[in-house]
């Protein structure tokens, strides 16, 4: 597995987002708005666990991000309803997207989410080391 990985695009999120809608409005579930969402927010959680300085990345390996995106994507909260489901979707193609499969139970990612969701932000670091140890069993290449 090459130690190169990319990101999700904001494109790419859309999409995600759009098969999103349909399937809560199928389920007549409260679902998150295209139209509310905040796209600054959203552009850096696609972006942070990607972020390089001195041309190395500033977290090393795919798991690391993994755990960087799913916290940046819940606590910077860019859409109005679902950031929750949306970070677990979204996690779901972007280890699909860079080689890897995602094989952690859905009821469980649902828990994780929600105990990031509720953690306090001074607790960050201990967070994402927490998700790291659960993407390094979850996360297969």
């Amino acid at each position: 597995m090459s130690s190169i990985n990319t990101p999700l695009t904001l494109q790419e999120f859309f999409h995600l987002l759009a098969y999103c809608i349909e399937h809560h409005k199928s389920n007549e579930e409260p679902y998150p708005s295209i139209n509310e969402c905040n796209t600054d927010r959203l552009e850096s959680s696609l972006i942070a666990a990607f972020q390089t300085f001195d041309g190395s990345f500033l977290y090393k390996g795919f798991r690391l991000k993994a755990a960087v995106f799913f916290y940046c994507m819940i606590k910077n909260h860019p859409l109005n309803n679902g950031n929750k489901r949306m970070a677990c979707l979204s996690l779901a193609y972007l280890a699909d997207k860079n080689g890897y499969r995602l094989l952690i139970p859905a009821d469980k990612f649902m828990g994780i989410a929600k105990i990031v969701a509720n953690s306090n932000e001074s607790e960050r670091d201990i967070i994402i080391n927490e998700l790291h140890n659960i993407f390094n069993k979850y996360i297969k290449s």
